[in-house]
């Protein structure tokens, strides 16, 4: 385990911050993101905190390679929904409609906007039925929110993320509500040009059963709980942020600081987790936005992490997405464990488990993964690779535009060392313009290599074959020695990573010389020439590699790809 690995527990973002403001934004730990050191590697513990930092990350390979295990042999009961319900929009509704639509409400936004600006969040109790939006007409509406021929990606449905201000009341003073309504008055002509007539909000005091409640809103309210990593985690729902209050606070509304609080925590994170930035291919005016802090709107400002100008309160594709954390995040003992909750039994007994549930639930139903352009560096390509595995439906990686270089690279090609089956259905790697340069381009050669695990002149021989032959063709003396370790050595099976790959986009990332292509040359060649005998499963050896200059690899065909025109979607 190299120093890189181990310093990479975390989900905080790097030294670069994200639009959560440093006053508001979860404190998590930080730690280096320069490459391990020979010496960071002989003294991991002094370097990097100590037994407990070592012990937390083998907790969380071995969980990672428990859950896995279950996702390989269909013990879904044990852990959570699988499938597709963080990207399929019938679960959104069927959530609708659990217990005849009375376990979760949603508020209208048309509604909330007609409202004083002065009002407090209305309670579920208190909601007139005009306030409340159907899943009927919400289908309707999305079924006919287009532009042109285009589909709109984003339901008509805004979760709204926040910290309660008091114990009893989640916005004693307003604030929330003055900024819901400030921001569904700006955002109402984007809604429109996509034919979105109205929307509906996922707030929690008002869309769920709140104390004191008898025992059919007891039920009623069990029942909605379970669903409520949907609304944050699904990649159609649009999440708003109320990250600050007021300044210094005030009496009916004191200061706090947003990651303090557990659920505000917990919603943070799942929405990070799959929900895109934005709608389009790019920060473009027309997209749909759809991770939003509200409390960041200082109009004319550019944005700390993005530098792009904010103006009138939107904060598109400024969000920046850290590795995804381990699903036990929220237990006793793990990185949120100690976040603060009206009552500690609801991080035991609710927060904890419907965020371990999710976490499993999302990677190991996603197609895809979109972290493009996010400012990562190597220390966060480790953390994403301890949680790959748990990814079996993996399709497409995009990590472009980062700071990734040989560091992150070798991680990740460790990870098929300790497990060759891992990532089976991927076929889109995209590492342009990155930092990658001649160890990392060493390290994906012997990563795509089909006999790697076997060595390359003997992959496919046994323990007896091989023997024969060093009896056959050493000297004597030198037999004697090696046959020891032969013996001792079991027979290796053929593996072959990332059988169904089909392009490895390496474009843009730093130049090298020619020579440096040698390792991927001659893995691209034997997985044409002889591809490894799998029975029973697809191997593509046409893969396409992107080098530098955006030519396949190998080829002599002008540039596939141009800087100006390459487009990635995050």
């Amino acid at each position: 385990m190299t120093a890189a690995e181990i310093r990479m527990f975390r989900i905080a973002a790097s030294p670069i911050k994200g639009p959560l403001s440093s006053s508001s934004c979860p404190e998590l730990p930080s730690f280096p993101t320069r490459a391990a050191t020979a010496a960071d590697e002989a003294e991991p513990k002094r370097t990097l905190g100590g037994q407990a930092q070592v012990d937390a990350v083998a907790n969380i390979r071995a969980q990672v390679r428990e859950h896995r295990s279950a996702l390989i042999k269909g013990e879904r009961k044990s852990l959570g929904a699988y499938g597709s319900p963080f990207t399929d929009p019938e679960s959104i509704w069927e959530a609708l409609r659990a217990k005849n639509g009375t376990a979760t409400v949603l508020v209208r936004g048309s509604w909330l906007r007609k409202q004083p600006s002065h009002c407090r969040l209305p309670r579920r109790g208190s909601l007139p039925p005009e306030a409340t939006i159907g899943v009927d007409e919400l289908q309707s509406i999305y079924a006919n929110s287009r532009k042109g021929a285009e589909q709109c990606a984003a339901l008509p449905v805004i979760a709204v993320s926040q910290a309660w201000r008091s114990a009893s009341d989640p916005d004693p003073d307003g604030q929330v509500c003055f900024a819901l309504i400030e921001a569904l008055n700006a955002r109402w002509p984007e809604f429109a040009r996509w034919g979105c007539v109205d929307v509906g909000l996922f707030i929690y005091s008002s869309s769920l059963q709140q104390e004191p409640r008898d025992l059919f809103q007891q039920m009623t309210f069990e029942c909605a709980i379970q669903s409520l990593p949907l609304w944050y985690a699904h990649a159609r729902t649009t999440v708003w942020f109320v990250t600050t209050g007021g300044a210094g606070g005030s009496e009916a509304s004191p200061a706090f600081k947003f990651g303090d609080g557990g659920w505000a925590v917990f919603e943070w994170a799942l929405a990070l987790l799959l929900t895109p930035t934005h709608t389009g291919t790019n920060v473009e005016s027309t997209s749909w936005p759809m991770l939003v802090d509200l409390s960041y709107k200082r109009q004319g400002e550019a944005h700390p992490t993005s530098g792009v100008s904010v103006t009138s309160g939107t904060t598109r594709g400024l969000f920046r997405r850290p590795p995804p954390p381990e699903p036990r995040a929220f237990f006793k003992g793990h990185a949120f464990g100690a976040k603060a909750y009206d009552e500690l039994s609801e991080r035991d007994t609710m927060a904890a488990p419907l965020f371990h549930a999710a976490v499993l639930g999302v990677l190991g139903s996603a197609p895809c993964l979109h972290y493009a352009r996010q400012h990562w560096q190597d220390a966060d390509m480790c953390a994403l690779v301890l949680m790959l595995p748990l990814c079996t439906r993996l399709q497409s990686l995009m990590l472009a535009t980062n700071a990734i270089g040989d560091a992150g690279v070798c991680a990740l090609a460790r990870l098929f060392d300790e497990d060759s089956r891992a990532l089976p259905m991927l076929t889109l790697l995209d590492l342009s313009d990155n930092r990658i340069a001649e160890s990392g381009l060493s390290a994906l050669g012997a990563l795509l290599h089909p006999h790697a695990g076997v060595g390359a002149t003997a992959s496919l021989a046994s323990g007896a074959r091989l023997t024969a032959i060093i009896q056959a063709q050493m000297p004597s003396a030198l037999a004697q020695r090696l046959l020891p370790h032969i013996a001792e050595s079991p027979p290796q099976p053929p593996r072959a990573p990332l059988p169904l790959l089909r392009l490895l986009d390496l474009s843009g990332n730093v130049r090298v010389a020619p020579e440096a292509y040698a390792p991927l040359r001659a893995a691209l060649i034997e997985r044409r020439i002889r591809p490894p005998p799998l029975p029973g499963i697809e191997f593509v050896s046409a893969l396409r590699v992107l080098d530098t200059d955006g030519r396949v690899l190998g080829a002599t065909s002008q540039r596939t790809t141009s800087p100006q025109t390459k487009v990635h979607v995050y």
